[in-house]
């Protein structure tokens, strides 16, 4: 007996502009509870644009792509961002543990699940935290690398990370 194929219904993942505006708005919403992990007004303001860009549709999430794309030509704007990237300083202790209190209280169900995965991302050059010559999965062989574990919450229709954890190599 040969069982046949049935064909499988894949869910439309098309975006509105109404998609996106109910994003936006919760994004504020969300980086309004979160901004004051940050401290300072500007801290804050760089916060909210890296999270604007990061969910643009800039093909190439680049820091200086997001900024010229979000700010325009703004020369202190091309400086200021990637160095609050790099030398901002902030306890993202307090901040991820509001984030999963928010995600309990949005989206938590008996039935949600914790999923634990871990990722090697293939890295070129040295600007990169815990880029090592190390096995990379994606690769199927040693090379250039960083290698993290991240834990995300499962619902009925929702999903949000909760964790994660950057393998940092002694070599």
């Amino acid at each position: 007996m040969t069982l046949a194929a049935s064909p499988v219904s894949l869910p439309d993942v098309s975006v509105s502009r109404a998609d996106m505006a109910s994003v936006r708005g919760r994004l504020r919403a969300y980086h309004t509870r979160c901004a004051p992990f940050f401290g300072r007004r500007e801290l804050r303001g760089h916060a909210r644009a890296y999270l604007q860009g990061l969910l643009s549709d800039e093909p190439r999430k680049s820091v200086e792509r997001m900024v010229l794309r979000l700010r325009g030509a703004n020369a202190n704007a091309v400086r200021t961002q990637p160095l609050f990237l790099r030398q901002a300083r902030w306890d993202d202790a307090p901040l991820l543990a509001a984030h999963r209190e928010l995600v309990a209280a949005t989206l938590g169900e008996d039935e949600g699940v914790l999923v634990v995965d871990g990722t090697d991302m293939p890295k070129d050059g040295t600007e990169s935290v815990g880029v090592a010559r190390q096995y990379c999965g994606q690769l199927g062989k040693r090379a250039n690398c960083q290698a993290a574990v991240f834990a995300a919450y499962l619902g009925r229709g929702a999903a949000a990370q909760v964790d994660r954890r950057l393998y940092l190599s002694q070599a």
